[in-house]
């Protein structure tokens, strides 16, 4: 259960907690698929504020009583965005699901919400 509220609270305050550059916060193993997501909008880690990861975990329970992770999103800032976020969304396997902006974030090439 932990777990799961931990997971609710980083998705919704992540974005204010965490800063840095994804390529120099450390190696995630969904990096290259992240890299490729930005590289389709033209972009790169350069372009990039402030980064973080989040995983997404499921809704059902383990026999251990937590929730699994079954995806993983980067939220990022990109430098032409004075608001909002790009968010990188992946499956567990590092899958790309989708790229898109979102709370008056603009990136060309990206749908926005």
């Amino acid at each position: 259960m932990f777990n799961k509220i931990a997971a609710v609270i980083l998705l919704a305050l992540g974005p204010q907690l965490f800063t840095g550059n994804p390529a120099v916060a450390g190696e995630h193993p969904c990096q290259g698929a992240t890299e490729r997501g930005l590289a389709s909008l033209g972009l790169s880690s350069n372009d990039l504020n402030t980064s973080h990861w989040a995983e997404r975990i499921g809704a059902g329970l383990t026999a251990g009583g937590e929730g699994w992770v079954v995806g993983y999103e980067l939220w990022t800032k990109p430098k032409t965005c004075e608001q909002g976020y790009l968010v990188v969304n992946l499956t567990r396997n590092c899958y790309l699901r989708q790229v898109y902006a979102r709370d008056g974030c603009e990136v060309a090439g990206a749908p926005s919400f």
